[in-house]
């Protein structure tokens, strides 16, 4: 993987960063296990995603200068559904997870959901792994 492209250096930083991303996840999931002791997974997941989408949102806008201004009403609207309440329920679901089964068990099925995704993309639509 990383002799095909030119910067070495740039590849494998991404690559840390990823594996950076996933030893993150896998914190917060632990972590939160004693939050929903105290809290139902609906206020667990609520809090941190309307903090965390306006901020997103505000970061993400320099890099969208033409399109920003083009959007109607119905899309923007679109956006703030889908960055704080679609978020906020699938991190409920999540978070609903981590209580029932604990969260070993909820780690391992979204390590096996996204080697599934590869393997499908693998066998279904001839990708190549690089």
């Amino acid at each position: 993987m990383v002799n095909n492209y030119k910067g070495r250096a740039t590849v494998l930083a991404k690559v840390y960063l990823i594996l950076l991303a996933a030893v993150f996840v896998g914190l917060r999931t632990v972590f939160s296990m004693s939050m929903l002791e105290r809290y139902s997974p609906l206020t667990v997941a609520t809090h941190p995603t309307l903090f965390a989408a306006p901020v997103t949102l505000m970061l993400s806008s320099p890099f969208l200068p033409g399109v920003a201004p083009g959007l109607g009403l119905g899309v923007r609207a679109a956006i703030g559904y889908a960055a704080i309440f679609a978020t906020a329920f699938t991190f409920a679901a999540w978070q609903r997870g981590i209580s029932r089964i604990g969260a070993n068990r909820v780690l391992f099925y979204q390590y096996l959901i996204g080697l599934a995704g590869v393997a499908s993309g693998i066998f279904f639509f001839d990708e190549d792994l690089t």
